[in-house]
């Protein structure tokens, strides 16, 4: 039996890497039917707002897009985390005289 491969990768003109999960087809074919049938993103809201079954490809497109979105904003609250926390330390305090 042949074998599916999740995979991950940032490519740039910096830097380059991939990593990859290698599972059986079988277990593949788990895994989509779970995001087809078990997640939200086994429905797609047309522009008319009619709802359908996604394809697997869509699902698997949406899920993808959600974790990478999901990664972005919690880069940019991390950030912005470090940023507050230096603003405050960089506030001298007020001591009486």
């Amino acid at each position: 039996m042949a074998n599916a491969t999740l995979t991950f990768g940032v490519t740039g003109p910096t830097m380059d890497f991939t990593t990859s999960v290698n599972v059986s087809e079988e277990n593949g074919h788990r895994i989509l039917a779970y995001l087809v049938n078990g997640t939200s993103y086994g429905k797609v809201t047309e522009a008319d707002g009619t709802e359908r079954d996604a394809t697997t490809e869509e699902a698997a497109q949406a899920f993808a897009l959600g974790i990478l979105q999901g990664l972005l904003n919690q880069t940019v609250r991390h950030e912005q985390d470090l940023a507050a926390k230096a603003a405050a330390e960089a506030v001298a305090p007020i001591a009486p005289v």
